[in-house]
């Protein structure tokens, strides 16, 4: 459903205005933070969205083609509403969001958190917003962060806006300047206490006046400046990528030749000493109403070394902090695993690889529950190795394991999908047999004694004696239960051995 309009909507788009940042061209300082934004919260979209009066357009954005989107559709008109991060988990569980076309189709959005930017007085612009395809949520450290690249990305709109302010005053200055002044020296005075290298150029692209911030800037004189035949041939000027500029792409050049301002433009003032002066340019064409053609071009630029040095330390430390966390999520999945095996090993019997006694106990009491609340059979047995002991005597403990491995083995096969087998302790084995009655026990029973009886021993035939017990209505207890398929147990043994014996038997 569409946002409803925030408080004060008409100041807050009037606000927006005054920026003159509306389909303007990409800034680096902007996708910085978007990059980061989508770096650190681990989502392959991540916008700086603007939200105007029937749409919404991105400043910057990655992972996404859409340059505007329709503001009915927008989530930061949702954001905007807030005073803190605006998080929607799924946007299909969000009756706000579930039927909105950019979560039905593309660019199938379910996860979106967003930090409204807020202007000097108060407005809100629109938002940082980082977006993935799937269900998801932000760790602390990623909402913290995201707060971090938000406020980041509001001050970088006020600077926008107050270099758009200073180069209308700087404009209007050197009308009213040079109109106004007594002398050259004066207009020289005014501009060489600018903070920004500046420099002025004539319809021929010839330097009219450039200050000593210029100079200093570019680590040129201003007779090298105005004829670039003087200039070192170790002097040279570099894209962000580390190659060379073309002069025709120059941002004066462009200005010049289409009549089209330039803002924020990222060059490299490559020096012979190889140290590199990183500046953000800034090219306006001059022109009266009258004229089609630009008269002039005016060019600011600010150094920016400092300040991309430490974009790169900020980018540097994400990375450590997410090799950090990625280096802890792999020692947490390893200490999972690590206990995980100690929990099998803990239900384990460590030579037969069945069931132990622990988990037995565990398993009965919760079949023997189950058992008495449905009303379903459930049966157990307790089966011995026949004369175990002296066939240990006789050939030895090596021989009597390999024995006890091979009968754990068979009474797995033997017994049904159903079944829970454990070693009940030496030469016992046990198994809880659910929904089976008395009949059905005594099969399974003998099913595995046969397969026991058959198995190719190298030393001697073996063969086990079984004890089966069944649940009554009347029975009390899994100790019961136990104590009970024990006795058929001393039965099958008494009468002969290699038996099965049931418990309502005994006796008779």
């Amino acid at each position: 459903m569409p946002a409803p309009l925030p408080r004060h909507e008409a100041e807050r788009l009037t606000a927006l205005q005054e920026y003159h940042i509306l389909d303007t061209q990409p800034e680096e300082a902007f996708d910085t933070i978007t990059r980061l934004a989508s770096l650190f919260c681990e989502t392959p979209i991540a916008l700086i969205s603007l939200v105007d009066e029937s749409r919404q357009w991105f400043k910057s954005r990655v992972g996404l083609e859409a340059t505007e989107t329709h503001r009915d559709h927008s989530f930061c008109a949702h954001a905007i509403l807030q005073t803190d991060t605006l998080v929607v988990p799924d946007a299909l569980e969000d009756e706000r969001f579930a039927q909105n076309p950019l979560v039905t189709g593309e660019p199938n959005i379910r996860f979106y958190a967003g930090i409204p930017l807020l202007s000097s007085e108060g407005y809100p612009l629109g938002s940082l917003c980082v977006i993935d395809n799937k269900p998801r949520n932000l760790s602390t450290m990623q909402l913290e962060m995201l707060k971090v690249l938000g406020r980041e990305a509001a001050a970088q709109l006020e600077i926008h806006r107050l270099s758009d302010l200073q180069e209308e005053s700087l404009r209007d200055y050197i009308r009213v300047v040079s109109a106004l002044a007594e002398s050259e020296e004066r207009f020289r005075i005014a501009i060489d206490v600018m903070q920004e290298g500046f420099v002025l150029y004539n319809a021929k692209e010839e330097v009219v006046v450039c200050n000593q911030r210029a100079e200093q800037i570019l680590g040129l004189t201003q007779d090298q400046i105005a004829n670039p035949s003087l200039v070192d041939p170790g002097w040279s000027v570099i894209h962000e990528d580390g190659t060379k500029w073309e002069d025709d792409d120059y941002p004066i050049s462009v200005a010049r030749s289409q009549g089209k301002a330039q803002h924020n433009v990222v060059m490299g003032v490559v020096h012979p000493n190889g140290n590199t002066t990183w500046i953000s340019v800034n090219a306006s064409p001059l022109s009266s109403s009258e004229q089609s053609k630009p008269n002039g071009v005016l060019v600011t630029f600010a150094d920016i070394t400092d300040r991309r040095r430490m974009e790169e330390q900020v980018q540097q430390h994400f990375l450590a902090v997410n090799e950090a966390r990625v280096e802890i999520e792999i020692q947490a999945m390893e200490l999972l695993q690590v206990n995980q095996q100690l929990e099998v090993m803990a239900i384990t019997d460590g030579l037969t690889g069945l069931n132990n006694h622990r988990s037995f106990q565990e398993r009965l009491a919760e079949e023997f529950m189950g058992a008495k609340r449905s009303g379903a059979p459930l049966s157990g047995l307790l089966l011995d190795v026949d004369k175990f002991k002296e066939f240990n005597d006789n050939f030895g403990h090596p021989a009597g394991d390999e024995v006890l491995k091979q009968v754990a083995s068979t009474l797995k096969r033997a017994a049904r999908g159903t079944d829970f087998v454990a070693r009940y302790g030496g030469e016992e084995f046990v198994a809880v047999l659910p929904q089976t009655d008395k009949e059905g026990a005594i099969v399974v029973a003998e099913r595995i004694r046969t397969a026991v009886e058959a198995l190719p021993i190298e030393y001697r035939q073996i063969t086990i004696s079984l004890g089966v017990s069944t649940l009554r209505a009347g029975s009390r207890s899994t100790a019961e239960l136990v104590n009970e398929a024990d006795k058929a147990l001393y039965r099958s043994k008494k009468g002969g051995r290699n038996r099965v014996s049931h418990f309502h038997e005994v006796g008779k």
